[in-house]
């Protein structure tokens, strides 16, 4: 569990999360996008939306037993020694996002649960905690507190894709359909260029009975794959030619 220095921008992670579905949502889709998490070691960065830099618990020599044993797949031990790294370092942050991630790892929900909800309650713009905490909030069928915290992810990162993409689908799970929309409408904002979200939004827009709203979405998505198609760079057919010359 080596920490970088130089981590990624929260935005750019959570744009990098998930490709947009371009179907209904369901369960299953909502589980596929939240899972796809990075690890701890990923998140740090002077930035008050990831891990502190200068948080004590990345020089504990914990760390690098619970590397080992994350290395090995050995998700209950690397939660032990996560654990105890946190009980060290209780203002930590960093320390308890990875109590989460290894709980959530050894599918130890309810601990998981804990760990993440003490990061974010040390670091509240923590987003990708907020995004963690969704997941298994989600898994275990907490449907409103997972909501939450999606709703959270677009306050802290209203230009991540990712966040409005998952927001629409798990609102439109659970029956919210209006928020679904809203979302999906954001979405296409953020992210003009992707066709997928065009899809999301006639899929959003047709659910609470807007029939022109949806097919222009989907007029629109057509449009957009068409360009992307257009504007890809062609293989050229002169070295063909040189060739056929020459063999004749």
């Amino acid at each position: 569990m080596k920490f970088s220095q130089n981590g990624l921008w929260c935005a750019a992670i959570l744009l990098s999360l998930v490709s947009l579905s371009a179907q209904a949502a369901t369960d299953s889709e909502i589980d596929r996008l939240l899972k796809k998490l990075p690890p701890p070691e990923k998140l740090v960065q002077r930035n008050e939306h990831v891990v502190r830099v200068a948080d004590p618990a990345l020089n504990d020599p914990l760390v690098k037993q619970i590397d080992a044993a994350t290395n090995a797949k050995q998700w209950k031990r690397a939660f032990e020694l996560s654990r105890q790294l946190a009980a060290r370092h209780p203002s930590s942050a960093a320390a308890n996002y990875y109590a989460g991630y290894c709980a959530a790892e050894a599918k130890l929900y309810p601990e998981a649960t804990a760990s993440y909800r003490r990061a974010i309650a040390i670091q509240p713009q923590l987003v990708l905690g907020h995004f963690s905490l969704a997941l298994i909030e989600w898994k275990q069928g907490h449907r409103g507190e997972a909501l939450q915290h999606l709703r959270q992810v677009t306050k802290l990162e209203p230009k991540a894709a990712a966040g409005w993409a998952i927001l629409s689908m798990a609102s439109e799970i659970v029956g919210n359909r209006q928020e679904s929309v809203t979302a999906a409408r954001r979405l296409v904002v953020v992210a003009p260029r992707e066709p997928a979200a065009w899809v999301r939004l006639s899929v959003a827009e047709r659910n609470i009975g807007n029939g022109k709203a949806a097919t222009e979405a989907l007029n629109r998505a057509v449009q957009v794959a068409g360009g992307a198609k257009a504007s890809a760079p062609k293989k050229s057919t002169t070295s063909k030619k040189a060739a056929s010359k020459k063999k004749g």
